[in-house]
């Protein structure tokens, strides 16, 4: 079957056709029977215990599908002559599924009546307006009128549902149509017009119609078609139908298009019907065409009744001049025999399911053609006579697109799942989610799904299932930016007097502060560990024991965190003349050690110290001193595994068994290669600790200057390829401040700042 493009009604592209006896039925679970109450069937045959129809009764279990919370105002206004005007939408969600059926879209409306005696209804034709005219210039009654009480529109109906919910190209559940009308007076002939318009025509008192459609084409939407006979794109649309006291007796269907088409396209699904066209003047190139069956093709259902006795009207009332009180505008609680009809489609059976032979294909199935209805009447049988009353327009199939927005979602440092969800989800829509390089854990046809791993995820929105949805991506990265942190010690204490405290110095606000695609700090947390169980939760704190302290920083936003280290040391000690500490790590990971010291005759030995969580250290080696005098240089190395992060620092033991401790060296197993210094300990006392790399084994020149430019130190340093550490003493010409650290290999420069306390 060749492409189709509509979602309904390619519509009731149907087929002029007279139907001389009534047929009412039990039509895909809702009553077409003559009334509007739901497991009840007035007329025809069919079990009605659970069925659907307009209106829902107290004691039924059937939906009723008007929306009718909040109408209960209306009925004293009705029954004491009030003449208003409202409309109701579905009583479910569009497109909700009920007893496995898709119900689509309902309206609703009531017209106000035209009675005389200064009662009008304010939405009456004037003038002679056809259905050919251009909306746009459609005459109305300013102040309201009046029309014969057979033209006097009372309540409107309007219904489309799925009986399943199955949407393919195959064998789709078939989609129909319910209609229905009632007027005041019964008495002749009644000729209703139900027009579906593709643009959201409006009707304003002060302004009349607008938005009906281009004037280029007539103010409609125009029907176009491909060199096959498929519909290129929709156009507006009108059926009609017309009643009497104990039947339906004609039914017929208009679709907007050119003169040109009418003349020479011979559609796919239907026929024109050339001689019954009509637009704006005698010769238009624009106007409603009837179209009429193919040949060939079968019949479809269809099913009509009206109501040939009393039935219960709307349960906020209605208005009947058979049977209503004349002195409150006919108000009446039921229908007169005669005033009410109402129609079924069956438009799977006419071949115009959008569904139909869509597989493969961009058009959704479930995207209709039109958005808004209006009913009308006309004086007589004739499609050419004048237009009388009118309701509407009403909001109609104008089917609700699903955001498929994703709402923003990260993976952090602590954050290794997450669910990814709609931004504003909406109950009853179909969602499925798949993803490029990322990883669902969960269901990916739902609402929300687990997801781990970075990676660009979608998200599909549809309706329902069958139909085309929009699709939204996100882009899941992780949050691994870490703050700064800095530790440093004022003052020492004193192992003889407990009372004697050193200040552990943590930080750095400002330099965590920094901007990331996920925004500024969102504030730090410090928890300070060292020797015999100490801790603390402050940026600072005190302390009165001797030995290592390590600070972890951790960032309030991401669960992020960094690790900064510092010494506390005894009053008692005299510390060794460490001129130089430094290290490095290959890509083996071999670490080397080289350091430096002077007044190397008061040095006994040293114990190279590791930690591979910056609390607890071991003894990884232990180097005697040399005999030599002065300035001394030694070195250890080893290779390790099976850890990230490895740190070193030196025991120093002097001839007078006094021991001092050197600055630690920290090493990355897995190097992150960055052509940045990092400076350990910030702001720094007495040494400055800092990492480098370098791409290959070389001579490096060390410097560090003062923010005038004057160089202050000066140091040639064998640096191997990889991550290497330097530690160097800061004498007494630096002075509190602000300084600079430069690593020149001879073509290439790293750099840093440091503060001097």
């Amino acid at each position: 079957m060749k492409t189709t493009l509509l979602f309904i009604l390619f519509a009731l592209l149907a087929i002029p056709f007279t139907i001389h006896a009534q047929s009412p039925a039990l039509v895909a679970k809702f009553g077409v029977d003559g009334e509007l109450a739901n497991d009840t069937m007035r007329l025809g045959p069919g079990n009605p215990v659970g069925s659907h129809d307009w209106l829902k009764q107290k004691n039924g279990i059937g939906i009723g599908l008007v929306d009718t919370v909040g109408t209960s105002i209306y009925n004293p206004l009705i029954l004491s002559g009030g003449n208003i005007s409202f409309t109701r939408g579905q009583s479910v969600s569009r497109y909700a599924i009920v007893d496995n059926m898709y119900m689509l879209d309902t309206r609703y409306g009531r017209d106000g009546i035209g009675t005389g005696g200064g009662i009008t209804d304010s939405t009456v034709f004037k003038n002679s307006n056809k259905n050919g005219g251009n909306p746009m210039n459609w005459g109305f009654e300013l102040n309201g009128g009046g029309v014969q009480n057979k033209n006097d529109i009372v309540d409107v109906y309007a219904h489309m549902r799925r009986n399943g919910t199955t949407i393919n190209s195959t064998n789709p559940s078939p989609l129909y149509l319910m209609a229905g009308a009632s007027t005041l007076g019964t008495e002749g002939d009644r000729y209703i017009d139900f027009e579906l318009y593709k643009s959201r025509i409006s009707f304003n008192r002060s302004t009349g119609f607008s938005n009906s459609g281009s004037s280029t084409t007539g103010g409609h939407s125009v029907w176009t078609f491909n060199a096959d006979g498929t519909v290129k794109s929709t156009g507006d649309m009108l059926v009609s139908f017309s009643y009497g006291s104990s039947n339906v007796t004609d039914v017929a269907v208009f679709i907007w298009v050119s003169k040109t088409n009418k003349d020479n396209v011979n559609p796919l699904y239907f026929d024109f019907i050339p001689s019954e066209y009509f637009g704006e003047g005698s010769n238009p190139d624009y106007g409603y065409c009837r179209i009429t069956q193919n040949n060939g093709l079968p019949n479809f259902e269809f099913f009509a009744t009206t109501n040939t006795f009393t039935s219960t009207g709307p349960f906020w009332g209605t208005n009947s001049k058979d049977i209503g009180v004349s002195g409150s505008n006919y108000a009446a609680p039921n229908y007169g025999a005669g005033q009410f009809s109402e129609v079924a489609i069956n438009l799977t059976s006419l071949g115009i399911d959008p569904a139909l032979g869509n597989a493969g294909n961009t058009t959704d199935p479930c995207a209709p053609p039109f958005t808004r209805i209006m009913v009308k009447t006309r004086s007589s049988s004739s499609y050419t006579s004048e237009l009388k009353d009118f309701t509407g327009p009403y909001p109609f199939l104008d089917a609700p697109q699903v955001p498929q927005q994703i709402a923003p979602a990260k993976l952090t440092c602590t954050i290794n799942t997450t669910t990814l969800s709609p931004l504003n989800p909406q109950t009853g829509a179909f969602y499925v989610w798949s993803t490029a390089g990322g990883n669902i854990l969960s269901n990916p046809v739902s609402e929300s799904v687990t997801v781990s791993g970075e990676g660009k995820y979608y998200l599909t929105a549809s309706i329902v299932s069958g139909c085309m949805g929009l699709t939204d991506s996100i882009i899941l990265t992780r949050d691994t930016y870490q703050p700064v942190a800095t530790a440093a010690t004022e003052g020492w204490v004193n192992l003889l007097y407990p009372g004697v405290l050193a200040n552990l110095i943590g930080g750095n606000d400002s330099a965590s502060n920094y901007w990331t695609p996920y925004g500024f700090s969102s504030g730090l947390t410090w928890e300070w560990s060292g020797p015999v169980g100490y801790t603390a939760t402050t940026k600072n704190a005190t302390t009165n024991l001797e030995g290592t302290f390590m600070l972890v920083v951790t960032e309030l936003r991401n669960g992020c965190k960094d690790t900064a280290y510092t010494p506390v040391y005894s009053s008692q000690t005299l510390p060794v003349h460490l001129v130089r500490f430094q290290g490095n790590m290959n890509k083996n990971n071999k670490v080397t050690l080289n350091w430096t010291v002077a007044d190397n005759e008061t040095v006994k030995s040293f114990e190279v110290e590791r930690s591979f969580n910056g609390k607890d250290f071991t003894t990884a080696g232990v180097v005697l001193a040399s005999e030599k005098s002065g300035t001394e240089n030694y070195m250890f190395y080893e290779t390790v595994s099976g850890n990230d992060k490895v740190m070193y620092r030196l025991k120093m033991i002097d001839k007078g068994h006094d021991i001092d401790y050197s600055r630690i060296l920290i090493f990355q197993t897995k190097t992150l290669i960055t052509n940045d210094i990092k400076v350990y300990g910030n702001p720094v006392k007495d040494k400055l600790t800092f990492s480098y790399y370098t791409n290959a084994t070389q001579q490096v020149n060390v410097k560090v200057y003062d923010l005038t430019g004057k160089i202050l130190m000066s140091q040639k340093v064998n640096s191997a390829e990889g991550s290497n550490m330097l530690s160097l003493p800061l004498n007494s010409t630096f002075k509190p401040g602000v300084y600079v650290v430069e690593v020149f290999n001879g073509s290439n420069s790293q750099v840093a700042k440091f503060v001097k306390q």
